[in-house]
C-alpha cells in the first residue's frame, strides 16, 4: 500500500514537469473590425473588448480559416459578415502572432 501511495504522489508531483506547450494563442473579444487588402492578400484585425490583448492590431499574411456558429465558412463570406460577429475568438500563431483562425457567433 505504501508503494502505491508513493507512486501516486510521485506521479502527481512530476506532472508539473511535463508541461503541455500549445501551438497557438486564443484571444476572445466583444467584437472585431477587419481590414483586408486584396492587392497584397494581407489584412489586419482589431479586437474590441479584449482583456488579454497586448496589441491593438493583429495581422494575417494569408487568409485565416473562419468558423461561424460551429461551421466552416469562406473568407469571402466573412468579409461581408464580420460586423455581425458576436463573441469573436482569434487564434494566433505562437511564434509570429499572426491570425490563423477566427471563430465567432452570428445570426443565421
Amino acid at each position: 500500500m505504501k508503494t502505491l501511495l508513493a507512486l501516486t504522489l510521485g506521479l502527481l508531483c512530476s506532472a508539473s514537469v511535463f508541461a503541455i506547450e500549445t501551438l497557438d494563442i486564443a484571444l476572445e473579444a466583444d467584437s472585431l473590425k477587419l481590414e483586408y487588402y486584396e492587392t497584397t492578400q494581407r489584412g489586419i484585425i482589431r479586437l474590441k473588448g479584449c482583456t488579454y490583448c497586448d496589441q491593438d492590431i493583429y495581422e494575417f499574411k494569408s487568409k485565416p480559416a473562419i468558423e461561424k456558429n460551429g461551421k466552416e465558412i469562406t473568407f469571402d463570406f466573412f468579409l461581408k459578415d464580420f460586423w455581425n460577429a458576436r463573441s469573436p475568438t482569434i487564434f494566433l500563431d505562437k511564434k509570429t502572432k499572426h491570425v490563423i483562425r477566427v471563430i465567432y457567433l452570428g445570426g443565421k
